[in-house]
């Protein structure tokens, strides 16, 4: 979504989503989130990525929200560190997209949550090889009181499961 042309309310969504990931993420493995400070929203981590379709290169950016320090063996990068040790950091990571949706509490927001936004997150997350997808669930003054994780090769399931097992709750009831 383009930032001119969203309204007040999708702006107010947007910063409850940017202070989502800055109570969850730190700047460094092993230490805690700096939630003090204020939200810089255009500060993001991207990698790039290259793949083939048929014939064609592709070569595409993905913004990522957080690495999940998984290999302890390789340390952290330093600020000394060369790029091929930098590089071999981040190659072997995994990555994960953070969410937020509003409490989901009927048939209808549970079935474009699915059908939207969580097949959409599937594409970015399946794109920039993330491991999954964390999604804070929020009331109506932005306050998280809910996380769900989705792994990126389940969601496409998940989300066509549901829809297959409500519409047979309707017919059989």
């Amino acid at each position: 979504m383009k930032k001119k042309s969203r309204t007040k309310e999708e702006e107010k969504f947007c910063a409850w989503g940017y202070k989502f990931e800055q109570y969850l993420l730190s700047d460094q493995p092993n230490s805690k989130p700096v939630i003090e400070r204020p939200v810089i929203e255009n500060e993001e981590f991207s990698l790039f990525y290259n793949a083939s379709l048929g014939s064609h290169n592709l070569l595409y950016g993905a913004q990522i929200d957080g690495v999940i320090t998984t290999n302890c063996e390789v340390s952290n990068p330093s600020k000394e560190s060369n790029v091929e040790s930098n590089l071999d950091y981040l190659r072997n990571n995994e990555y994960v997209e953070l969410k937020t949706n509003r409490h989901i509490e009927n048939y209808r927001q549970d079935r474009n949550f699915r059908k939207f936004k969580l097949l959409r997150c599937w594409c970015q997350c399946y794109l920039a090889n993330l491991k999954g997808l964390l999604v804070g669930f929020r009331n109506q003054n932005g306050v998280v009181q809910r996380l769900q994780w989705f792994d990126t090769q389940d969601i496409v399931e998940y989300c066509q499961v549901s829809e297959i097992t409500q519409i047979l709750t309707r017919l059989f009831k």
